[in-house]
């Protein structure tokens, strides 16, 4: 779909033409959400950018894999998810601006500053933690630590915490050679009221240390390397580039998740004055929001595979509020995603609603249940073990999916103009 065909309205099904069972989208709305939309695009492309730039020498795949949930899921399916609802934003927008009664236009902008705030807000939180992420130093600053004793390698009885880089590439190499890592992750707080799990004195690979050991050593090699990345992000001079670009546009990226969250909900909700007035794009409406969905769904996937990854090397929490929303996100979206299939298949016959519904709620009980076996799949095929190969599907699915919304909106155009003549 191109950016041409989208202003003029070429590529929504329905915009521009005459038919009695519909309004058109006023051309203002179109352009907001266009605006908008191109906005946090360049500024999903712009952070995974700054990153490549800075690292491209050493390190740039590492991150892209590790962080893939930022650097990965926005320039793919992120940008894939605008493309998708790009027809329900601008009806959307148009519902409320013109008809949403009463207040509809103040309602309208009053949600879209508390959605801005809400965000801004949310970017500082995120980014306020005590412990830096790999990224946020430079690629000097990160060679320049050799670990404790200095240069200690995988396997040293003396190892009391690898170098930076080198806990890194043991996460890449065994992420890449087994399915998860859930079994690395170790307990550092006991619960006082609990007995004592005996995983907790099982001698198990440490990767902060690079060699065996128990929970509690393992933890204490872990406090060392958070230390050693916040003792080096101390020093301005060993801050990144990427990382001031990411404290810049991460208000975005925040912003761009409220919003998806909002429309699909309100489009749910305000279903029958979509359908009154804005008939013809329904079908438009619906596609885009299940391949939306279906984009989105990639993130908390992403996200809880990176969270694993980390907590083998910084412990649980990282000293960063970042893993406790994350759970928060994933059932968010969840409930969202299931929320938007009772508005999508609304117009199918009885059988099929109840046949996709009860389908929904499978995948949801799946997804409860099989919580930990999906986060290991995840961090192998999304997050620290992807390869080259894998990164490449991302892509190319981003672009197949950006090409059928097109092809499709196109069909669609043409159907109805020859219904209409």
């Amino acid at each position: 779909m191109t950016l041409p065909s989208i202003i003029s309205g070429n590529g929504v099904s329905g915009i521009g033409v005459n038919m009695s069972s519909s309004t058109a989208v006023q051309r203002g709305s179109k352009i907001f959400v266009i605006i908008i939309f191109i906005l946090l695009g360049l500024t999903f492309l712009a952070t995974t950018g700054a990153m490549m730039h800075e690292f491209w020498v050493d390190g740039w795949f590492a991150h892209l894999t590790l962080y893939s949930h930022l650097f990965l899921f926005f320039p793919t399916f992120g940008i894939l998810a605008l493309f998708a609802f790009y027809v329900p934003a601008t009806v959307f927008t148009d519902l409320y601006w013109m008809h949403v009664k009463p207040a509809g236009r103040f309602r309208f902008l009053f949600g879209f500053l508390v959605i801005a705030v809400v965000s801004a807000w949310l970017g500082w939180l995120i980014y306020g933690g005590r412990v830096p992420t790999l990224w946020q130093l430079s690629p000097a600053a990160l060679s320049s630590d050799r670990g404790s004793p200095a240069n200690c390698g995988k396997g040293a009885r003396d190892c009391n915490r690898m170098s930076i880089l080198g806990a890194v590439k043991l996460v890449r190499e065994e992420s890449q050679n087994r399915i998860g890592m859930a079994k690395f992750v170790r307990i550092c707080e006991l619960d006082p009221l609990l007995e004592t799990p005996k995983s907790v004195s099982a001698s198990r690979f440490c990767f902060a240390s690079g060699r065996k050991m128990n929970a509690s050593e393992c933890c204490g090699a872990q406090n060392l390397f958070a230390d050693r990345l916040a003792e080096l992000y101390a020093d301005p001079a060993n801050r990144s580039l990427t990382g001031l670009v990411h404290a810049i546009l991460l208000p975005f990226k925040a912003f761009f998740l409220l919003v998806l969250f909002a429309v699909g909900v309100l489009l749910a909700v305000w279903r029958k004055k979509v359908m009154a007035h804005y008939k013809a794009l329904v079908p438009k409406i619906e596609r885009g929001v299940i391949v939306g969905a279906f984009a989105v769904l990639f993130f908390p996937a992403a996200n809880h595979g990176f969270l694993q990854s980390a907590a083998v090397t910084l412990g649980p929490y990282g000293g960063s509020i970042y893993p406790m929303l994350a759970p928060i996100v994933s059932i968010a979206f969840g409930a969202w995603t299931v929320f938007l299939v009772f508005f999508f298949f609304s117009r199918f016959e009885k059988d099929t609603v109840s046949l996709m519904r009860t389908l929904g709620f499978l995948a949801s009980a799946v997804a409860v249940f099989q919580y930990d076996e999906i986060i290991d799949y995840a961090v192998r095929f999304i997050g620290a073990g992807s390869d080259r190969i894998m990164v490449l599907v991302y892509v190319l699915l981003t672009v197949l999916g950006i090409g059928l919304l097109h092809r499709f909106g196109a069909d669609n155009v043409t159907a109805e103009t020859d219904k209409a003549s």
